[in-house]
């Protein structure tokens, strides 16, 4: 059978062998770069307990940039009863700089890197990653990212819509694929081996985004293989507001710009469609929003309820004398004197 037909589907546990007894000479580590994700961590964090993988072969490293939500406390809380996980502090507060304190404090022969916004969806996510990279022999994995998940927002839903249709992401890129083939890392690299690190550096610190783009890049010009699966797919939250994506597709920008200054040679016009569509988009997007809430707080205004209701006027209407004449003119009564000129 070949790689990409063990990877179409992810097996059940009952049909899937004890990877912990097969595979026990792999060690995964799990970095998790967060800022603020209070609100989402718990359920990631959740969901990389129970995972059907030995506890001793695998650590969760949780790498915080001085979070103002309490995710610190929520994580030391978590990590008081599980051994394999652990708090770290990133005081540069970059994602670049938090994978690199990741990296360092790793003891894993592979890395994987699953940001805090993320939801995996299986408990067999590390067992993939092992199989993946035991079965391929690539040096880089690969995977989808979908904005898809549970409980999303109408906004949400057409933001994720928009990056899945072509023009929301680069031609080229495999993000949305779900065939599982040997693609170039830089797009879609998320795990790697130990050498990999030893070869070719370390994510650059320079970068506030898009920095596992430039590391990545680094890596296909290594000339590393990158076997891309679906079955260690992750799911991305998608922006809840509408300036909370703008932040996001600036800072994006703006580390594609730093890419092109750094290897001129990565600039593509297929890079600029996202940019391109989200500006034609953005004003009848934001048009459309302010509508829709006019339109809400119409439906929804109500009479205040000091000032009683009052009942409908009558429409006025104008009298006419049925003394005056067409012309303007009274008719002059029997009983009136009549004054002659002067």
């Amino acid at each position: 059978m070949s790689i990409a037909a063990r990877f179409r589907e992810t097996p059940s546990a009952e049909s899937r062998p004890d990877r912990a007894e097969t595979k026990r000479a792999l060690f995964v580590s799990v970095i998790v770069p967060v800022r603020d994700e209070a609100a989402n961590i718990p359920n990631l964090l959740g969901e990389l307990a129970a995972q059907q993988y030995d506890p001793d072969r695998f650590e969760v490293l949780v790498v915080d940039g001085d979070s103002d939500d309490g995710t610190p406390e929520i994580v030391e809380a978590f990590a008081a009863g599980h051994p394999n996980f652990r708090l770290l502090h990133n005081p540069k507060r970059l994602s670049s700089a938090a994978r690199n304190v990741g990296v360092r404090e790793a003891k894993g022969d592979v890395v994987v890197v699953v940001d805090g916004h993320c939801e995996i969806g299986t408990p067999h996510y590390i067992a993939n990653v092992a199989a993946a990279f035991e079965e391929s022999k690539a040096d880089v994995l690969g995977r989808p990212q979908p904005l898809d998940i549970t409980g999303a927002t109408p906004l949400q839903r057409a933001v994720a819509a928009a990056r899945n249709s072509r023009l929301g992401h680069h031609p080229e890129s495999f993000i949305y694929s779900n065939t599982p083939q040997v693609v170039p890392a830089k797009s879609v690299g998320v795990a790697y081996r130990r050498h990999v690190f030893d070869e070719i550096g370390h994510f650059d610190e320079t970068f506030d985004a898009h920095e596992d783009g430039e590391f990545n890049y680094r890596c296909d010009r290594a000339g590393l293989v990158c076997y891309f699966t679906p079955a260690i797919v992750v799911r991305y939250h998608p922006r809840g507001s509408l300036p909370g994506l703008f932040r996001q597709m600036v800072r994006y920008g703006r580390g594609r710009v730093r890419l092109f200054r750094k290897h001129p040679e990565t600039f593509e016009l297929g890079t600029l469609l996202p940019v391109v569509f989200l500006l034609l988009r953005l004003p009848g997007t934001v048009r459309g929003a302010h509508r829709l809430r006019r339109s809400g707080r119409r439906h929804v205004r109500r009479q205040p309820p000091h000032r009683p209701l009052r009942p409908p006027r009558r429409p006025h209407r104008p009298r006419r004398s049925r003394l005056r004449r067409p012309g303007g003119t009274r008719p002059r009564l029997e009983t009136e004197k009549r004054i002659p000129p002067k």
